[in-house]
């Protein structure tokens, strides 16, 4: 049985702002500072005794040669933003655990070993120093990948994510919502534009993957430092399509584009807006006669989302976007990280009042059965009802509160 979790571990987050100039390997002390305080440094720098929360002028005065630079403070919202929509390609769920007092930040995946490899490498391939690690739990993931990370003698303190990651839970940010629209941001860096038009294309095209979008609408906004719109040298509104035999090329294409934008102006900022459609493709004649007989509005195919909780983890969608033969294809399985699917599953769980042991009760006490495994914070158990019926349930693990998820046949 394959690994649920895999955590790819970044030491240090903002040096992957220009990785080139920040290398965490490189033998020259470099630090970034935001809004005035060492956010980030490399290994060579914290041997100097550079620590994160000195000021500029105490990190200049312990050592004068220090290669300094400066990063906005939504360096890294954006950074983390990129990686999240990254991740979509890899793992049905993903969240992002980044911890004040901590220049680490972690990436969990819930897939196993081999998509885990595949994102370790694209990660790297973009800038993104990682130490990956698989595991069967959380804390096994991540405390592997630190290790592995402090064998390298990586220059970080991990203590307060390690600690942020026991209490993982609904404050850890997660992959953005999913919808037809996307907007993104990217403060300028005039060293930095390729690698920056590279991270932006990957992550479009990761989104536009795990959302099926085979045609994107791009809208740009540029700004220079001063905040003024930029409208020269580049397009303002532009389509791509996105097949599955020519999605790289497509990558390339658009990554050119957005770095054509940024080229525009020296610093400043590159906003976007993205739509995602699913353009009509040739329906299989079977949907074809199936429409004919019930209308189209009634035919229509299930699609995972990509997230986890089993009341969003299917959605309807036209079934004339399926390719001819599509229908043949072996079902999904009907189950949520490991979890049997009940015949029904309510789109709202419906809390549970607690009885006389803090047990839930549905018209009388529930008999709970066979304890399920714990995923996204929840624990479920199967359950019988005074009537008889076969219910699911969950307790949700932080606040102890009880919730009817669904009902078995």
């Amino acid at each position: 049985m394959s690994p649920d979790f895999t955590i790819l571990f970044f030491p240090q987050l903002l040096l992957a702002l220009n990785p080139k100039r920040h290398s965490a390997r490189s033998s020259d002390p470099a630090a970034l500072a935001v809004e005035g305080r060492i956010e980030a440094r490399n290994a060579a720098a914290d041997a100097h005794g550079i620590r994160r929360g000195m000021t500029e002028k105490e990190a200049l005065l312990r050592l004068p040669g220090l290669s300094l630079e400066h990063a906005r403070a939504t360096a890294a919202a954006e950074l983390t933003t990129l990686m999240l929509l990254l991740a979509q390609r890899y793992s049905r769920e993903a969240r992002l655990i980044r911890s004040p007092g901590s220049g680490a930040a972690a990436l969990l995946l819930l897939c196993g070993c081999e998509e885990g490899e595949r994102a370790h490498a694209r990660f790297e391939a973009l800038g993104f120093d990682n130490f990956a690690a698989s595991a069967s739990t959380l804390m096994e993931a991540l405390q592997k990948a630190v290790r592995s990370a402090e064998d390298e003698a990586e220059a970080f303190n991990a203590e307060g994510l390690v600690k942020h990651a026991r209490a993982f839970g609904a404050s850890v940010r997660n992959l953005p919502e999913m919808n037809e629209a996307l907007a993104l941001r990217a403060t300028l860096d005039p060293d930095a534009k390729p690698l920056q038009a590279e991270r932006m294309a990957a992550a479009i095209a990761s989104w536009a993957a795990a959302e099926a979008f085979n045609q994107l609408t791009l809208e740009t906004s540029l700004r220079d430092e001063a905040g003024r719109p930029v409208r020269r040298f580049w397009e303002h509104s532009r389509v791509f399509t996105f097949e599955e035999e020519d999605a790289e090329k497509r990558t390339r294409e658009l990554a050119h584009f957005l770095l054509e934008a940024a080229s525009a102006t020296l610093l400043g900022s590159l906003s976007l807006k993205v739509r995602g459609e699913k353009r009509i493709r040739e329906a299989s004649s079977l949907v074809r006669q199936l429409e004919e007989r019930f209308g189209s509005r009634r035919v229509f195919q299930l699609e995972r989302t990509g997230r986890m909780l089993p009341e969003t983890l299917q959605r309807h969608v036209p079934a004339e976007t399926l390719r001819p033969r599509a229908h043949q294809r072996p079902p999904v399985r009907s189950e949520a990280g490991g979890l049997p699917f009940p015949t029904e599953v309510f789109a709202e769980p419906r809390e549970l009042p607690l009885g006389s042991g803090l047990q839930p009760v549905l018209e009388g006490p529930l008999e709970l059965e066979a304890e399920d495994r714990a995923i996204n914070g929840r624990t479920y158990y199967s359950a019988r009802s005074v009537r008889g019926e076969r219910l699911w349930l969950y307790r949700e693990d932080a606040s102890g509160r009880w919730f009817l998820q669904g009902r078995f046949a």
